[in-house]
């Protein structure tokens, strides 16, 4: 019924504590409003897809029900455009793979899938980037 490339299976989240120790503490970040994006490239070997988190402070948005709205249409706008940072399914296996955590930081008024989906686009663009060329070949060679 659905293809493989847009459903978000329990692979593609990270939920390991090891591996979200890790992301924090070694990782770098990037701000992309709403969000602080938290990001750690690893081998293949090491880590077979790319790995996601999303979290919602009680702080920054104090109703449960607003914070797993925000939580919801970020995995949402991260299923549609992920394919943005995976591989052609004709490439050959990808040689790194990303840890990637995304926290929101903006304010309960800003909630709405347009920001999302914007943020999601371009933060996956920023990693793309940082892929090695031969896992992207449509970026020109500097």
């Amino acid at each position: 019924m659905f293809e493989d490339t847009k459903k978000f299976p329990k692979t593609l989240k990270l939920v390991d504590g090891k591996e979200i120790a890790m992301l924090f503490q070694q990782g770098k970040r990037l701000k992309v409003f709403p969000f602080n994006v938290f990001y750690l490239q690893k081998k293949s070997k090491e880590l077979k897809y790319n790995k996601v988190l999303f979290a919602v402070s009680k702080k920054r948005i104090r109703s449960a029900v607003q914070r797993n709205k925000v939580k919801r249409l970020c995995r949402e706008a991260y299923r549609l455009h992920k394919h943005i940072l995976n591989k052609a399914p004709n490439e050959a296996q990808p040689t790194r793979a990303f840890l990637i955590g995304y926290v929101y930081i903006g304010s309960p008024h800003d909630i709405c899938y347009a920001v999302c989906s914007k943020a999601m686009t371009a933060s996956l663009q920023h990693l793309k980037k940082m892929l090695p060329l031969e896992q992207h070949p449509e970026l020109p060679r500097v």
